[in-house]
């Protein structure tokens, strides 16, 4: 994925280790990323207190603040922020703790470093979320949430608008309103699809019962799901990570 040098994605490695926050300093930065690097987890959450970061990259087992106790503050810190956890021991107790806390993945060292690469790459193409509603405060107020939990949001109120977006990026989710201006959402959806066949589709709609026929053919012709206004955000962003989830998984079993 090409990183547009005027707003690169941000990374910071945290690991006691100097030979290997070196290399991955100087790998990824050459990748186009941003990269700071600390060597424990308070100067981590100085730096996290100072500016944002679309990525942190820990190590679990660390002298003062172990990675968990990392991931939980910042959890609590920098919620829009991925962690990546990285151990070179087998530490089961604490991986599963990693994981239920949230952590995106857990990488053996030494690491695999292709794989690493591509998992960030998809990660980032996982971020790219178009909206589609003719609502521009309801675009404008998920755009924001979103943002904030570390996506990367575009929005149209139009449909040929959308399309035309579609044509100049990759976008891998689309949230698509089920009643625009001048067509339904069944129709964009199958315009949609006729751009993108991969593209994940989730509908929204404030019209329940109106819309009910129309939600349902929209699930048969490849939609995912349908979300009712006012949002239920919680299951929003529960979608996207199990999204993000279910296509990484692949990448590190393969």
């Amino acid at each position: 994925m090409t990183q547009n040098p005027a707003n690169p994605f941000s990374i910071l490695i945290v690991d006691d280790d100097d030979g290997m926050t070196q290399t991955l300093n100087y790998i990824l930065t050459e990748k186009g990323y941003e990269v700071e690097t600390a060597k424990d987890g308070l100067s981590a959450l100085s730096r996290l207190k100072e500016k944002s970061f679309d990525f942190v990259l820990t190590d679990i087992r660390m002298q003062g603040m172990n990675g968990v106790e990392l991931l939980k503050k910042i959890n609590k810190l920098s919620p829009g922020t991925t962690t990546i956890m990285m151990t070179a021991y087998t530490l089961p107790e604490l991986v599963e703790e990693a994981k239920r806390e949230g952590a995106l993945a857990v990488f053996p060292k030494p690491l695999n470093l292709d794989k690493l690469i591509v998992f960030i790459d998809e990660i980032i193409a996982h971020k790219s979320i178009l909206i589609l509603d003719d609502d521009v405060d309801f675009c404008k107020s998920l755009q924001n949430l979103l943002n904030s939990k570390g996506y990367n949001i575009t929005f149209a109120t139009e449909v040929d608008e959308a399309i035309n977006l579609m044509l100049g990026s990759k976008y891998y989710v689309i949230f698509l309103d089920m009643k625009l201006n001048g067509t339904t959402g069944l129709d964009a959806l199958i315009a949609i699809k006729k751009v993108d066949p991969k593209v994940i589709v989730a509908l929204i709609t404030a019209y329940r019962q109106e819309m009910a026929g129309l939600v349902q053919e929209s699930l048969k012709k490849g939609a995912c799901n349908c979300f009712y206004k006012p949002l239920d955000i919680d299951k929003l962003l529960r979608l996207l990570k199990d999204i993000e989830r279910k296509k990484l998984h692949g990448i590190l079993g393969g």
